[in-house]
């Protein structure tokens, strides 16, 4: 968390997973983790925004343990950068499940709030935009 609290800059990216489900495409657990194509910058405000949120031990039901026992589909990534080290953040939100290296947590409180900003960051995905 001390990258995304400090990051200089930050990416997005669809992952190539979700975008092969919306296809009906077959795809391998890697594809779920995969970035699709190039990234899309996100400003710096909402990678304020976005990083802000995800520091709130309040979104997350304990923090660094999922208690659903699901496999995360992660529509969308966000890389957070800070000098030469980068922390990418998967954000499943059919599940409610996000991914940083091996920890995933349950941010179902949070949820509202980061799909707003990833809505912002994503403003022309049909996808992202029909999440409820």
């Amino acid at each position: 968390m001390a990258i995304v609290a400090s990051a200089d800059s930050a990416n997005a990216w669809r992952t190539i997973g979700s975008l092969k489900v919306e296809r009906n495409q077959g795809f391998g657990i890697s594809d779920l983790y995969a970035k699709a194509g190039n990234p899309t910058p996100v400003s710096r405000d909402l990678a304020a925004q976005l990083s802000k949120a995800l520091q709130d031990r309040h979104i997350y039901i304990r923090p660094g343990i999922s208690l659903k026992g699901a496999v995360p589909m992660p529509e969308a990534v966000v890389a957070f950068t800070r000098g030469d080290k980068e922390v990418d953040v998967y954000l499943c939100f059919q599940s409610n499940i996000m991914v940083v290296g091996q920890a995933l947590s349950d941010f179902d409180p949070g949820r509202p709030g980061i799909l707003k900003i990833v809505k912002k960051i994503f403003p022309n995905d049909r996808k992202i935009q029909s999440l409820k």
